[in-house]
């Protein structure tokens, strides 16, 4: 066990019920570790696996069931690794040549039900599982751009069966559970869309924010018919990461990392807040989640450690 991370964390993936487990899992260019107790100290999930343990993982996901399937899916050059019991054990899937470099993951939110999950990758496209994460198939019909840098699923999925891809010119819809793809008409299209965020967003089915490479924030309030850009003052530029929660209240949390600044909205994106108390300047953070408990910001630095940081609550005059 470790108090850090001694190496380049790509990405991160916290249990749906990190507040009362700690449980997170950190791809990294060394392998794939995980805390059970809020990041004070790490381990090796590939410790004694001796082609594996310093093997570069590129993504990670867990469960929405996780506290009782116990899944965990990362990527490794060349295949997909499956745990089932919380990263204790794991079962590999060669993926087809050229073998792709896997981005992001996306998981169905019935996944303990209906098994799908989904990941994007650099140049090969979307590529889908059925079976939990065993066997992927790519499905890309109508994905012209394959260059995929993010994936969402929209929170009403098991009915309206669509997910959405950011590639590197513009956003993606998946229908029919990811079985064929459509643009979407963002007025920022042909512009790469590092980050993305699907969230529920009442009568009017989910509100979707895309980050960009250069022109900022860009959110839609009705499923993707209508966009507009946030203030290029307080997200403009490029956005690296999104991430979003739904509290205990049924609030909506979104934090989003910019060049200058870490935002945060607790309205689903119509007012934003600097957050404050951050570890270092925003250079310093490589990866950042939330959790829906509390809801609670997990910042993870460039020297490998976890931070904690409480989402502001907010009033009328702003963050307090």
């Amino acid at each position: 066990m470790t108090s850090e991370i001694e190496n380049r964390v790509i990405a991160l993936a916290a249990s749906p019920a990190f507040g009362s487990d700690g449980t997170c899992f950190a791809a990294s260019d060394q392998g794939l570790f995980k805390t059970v107790d809020r990041g004070e100290t790490w381990s090796s999930c590939f410790a004694g696996m001796a082609q594996l343990e310093q093997v570069l993982t590129t993504a990670v996901a867990v469960s929405p069931a996780f506290a009782h399937d116990g899944t965990v899916l990362t990527a490794i050059p060349g295949g997909i690794g499956r745990s089932t019991d919380r990263g204790l054990t794991w079962q590999f899937a060669r993926l087809p040549l050229p073998q792709p470099v896997v981005t992001s993951f996306a998981l169905s939110p019935d996944f303990a039900n209906d098994r799908l999950a989904f990941f994007g990758s650099m140049l090969d496209g979307v590529f889908r599982s059925e079976d939990g994460g065993q066997t992927w198939t790519a499905w890309n019909s109508g994905l012209f751009d394959r260059s995929v840098l993010a994936m969402a699923v929209s929170p009403n999925f098991s009915s309206d069966q669509t997910l959405f891809a950011g590639s590197s010119s513009g956003v993606y819809r998946g229908t029919n559970r990811g079985r064929a793809w459509h643009p979407v008409d963002v007025p920022c299209e042909r512009h790469t869309i590092l980050s993305l965020a699907v969230m529920a967003a009442g009568t009017d089915g989910y509100r979707i924010l895309a980050g960009t490479e250069a022109h900022g924030l860009w959110i839609s309030s009705n499923s993707g018919g209508t966009w507009r850009q946030v203030d290029r003052d307080v997200a403009g530029g490029t956005i690296h990461m999104i991430a979003s929660a739904t509290g205990d209240s049924g609030d909506d949390h979104t934090i989003v990392l910019g060049d200058d600044a870490l935002m945060c909205s607790a309205d689903g994106g119509m007012a934003w807040h600097a957050v404050e108390g951050m570890p270092g300047q925003t250079e310093d953070i490589a990866e950042l989640i939330i959790t829906s408990a509390g809801p609670k910001v997990l910042v993870r630095t460039v020297d490998g450690r976890i931070h904690p940081i409480p989402m502001p609550v907010m009033n009328d005059n702003g963050p307090r």
